[in-house]
């Protein structure tokens, strides 16, 4: 069967989401640094899309507070504030200790294979030495958390807020290096909780799990002050 041509409308609507995916992972990854000038030009260039929806994707993101506008100089990528990954961090261990709490009750030999699935690529990035794939695959765990307990809206919800903390995350692995067994130990008793219909310990070392991500983030804004807001 003949596709249908895209619309203008679609069409644009695509481009814009592309270069605002790109342009939002690139941050979320130090391709493109705190303080750094991103320019229109060498952005249309980089993505190979036009004005438009760079300049579209550049207003959404400063909407989210990733990109800084500055009069008569440009546009530049905003510091991680230590407010904005803390509030992050917080909000979301209140949501998902209730999704962990779900998915104790609505756990069942399909949703055991959602949670198995990310949990083989961990093991799989160890080996590896892979740090990318396991943070990655670390996410795709606690997303499927959300999945099974029917709150996938609420995920989304909280990954379009938590940039900043996503970005400290991956300067503490830079700084420090990624701990795989001990993470990957408490993936495992998180999971086997859940799995063995555990409601109780599951909050437990889910919200132990999610309190420990800035245990370490005075070091971690010593060494990359440049990058971080004055508290």
């Amino acid at each position: 069967m003949q596709q249908t041509p895209a619309t203008p409308e679609e069409e644009g609507t695509f481009q814009q989401e592309t270069a605002y995916r790109a342009l939002r992972d690139g941050i979320a990854r130090f391709d493109y640094k705190p303080g750094e000038r991103l320019g229109a030009v060498t952005l249309c260039r980089e993505l190979g899309l036009g004005r438009t929806p760079v300049r579209e994707s550049l207003v959404r993101l400063q909407q989210e507070g990733l990109v800084q506008a500055r009069a008569k100089s440009g546009t530049y990528v905003s510091r991680i504030s230590p407010a904005r990954m803390e509030s992050a961090r917080f909000v979301r261990m209140q949501i998902e200790r209730e999704v962990v709490l779900e998915c104790c009750s609505r756990i069942d030999s399909t949703a055991l294979s959602l949670i198995a699935n990310p949990l083989r690529q961990q093991r799989a990035a160890m080996d590896d030495h892979d740090q990318e794939a396991f943070f990655e695959a670390d996410l795709r765990m606690h997303e499927a958390f959300f999945t099974i307990a029917g709150r996938h809206l609420a995920w989304d919800w909280l990954r379009s807020g938590d940039t900043d903390l996503q970005r400290y995350r991956w300067l503490r692995i830079c700084s420090k290096g990624l701990e795989w067994d001990s993470i990957f130990m408490q993936h495992i008793r998180l999971c086997d909780a859940i799995a063995e219909h555990r409601p109780t310990d599951a909050a437990f070392l889910d919200v132990q799990h999610l309190r420990a991500m800035l245990d370490e983030r005075a070091e971690v804004m010593a060494e990359y002050p440049d990058y971080f807001e004055s508290e």
